[in-house]
């Protein structure tokens, strides 16, 4: 099943919500904090990967991360992509577009 969510999931763009200019790193980490999430090194740099690659999909916000920091998990930057989408800060946008054909 976790699969499938990751294959669905990849196939999504994320859009990091805020007014009228996209949030920085920064409000990320202050909404999760507001949420009672613990700071930690890996949020701090998922967020700042979300920040600067707003429209990006799942799947590449996982390769950008990954590329900073090896050591951190698929299943970590999923994680804290599903936490940002149930308190508002990101939103998912589907990408599959039929032909006109």
């Amino acid at each position: 099943m976790a699969n499938r969510q990751e294959d669905v999931a990849s196939l999504e763009q994320l859009t990091v919500a805020g007014e009228g200019d996209r949030m920085t790193d920064e409000q990320i980490v202050e909404a999760l904090k507001e949420n009672g999430m613990k700071i930690t090194r890996q949020r701090m740099l998922v967020a700042k990967v979300l920040a600067e690659n707003d429209k990006a999909s799942c799947k590449d916000i996982c390769c950008m991360v990954q590329r900073k920091d090896p050591s951190v998990g698929v299943a970590t930057v999923y994680r804290m992509i599903n936490a940002l989408e149930e308190i508002g800060v990101i939103e998912r946008v589907d990408m599959i577009r039929l032909r006109d054909d």
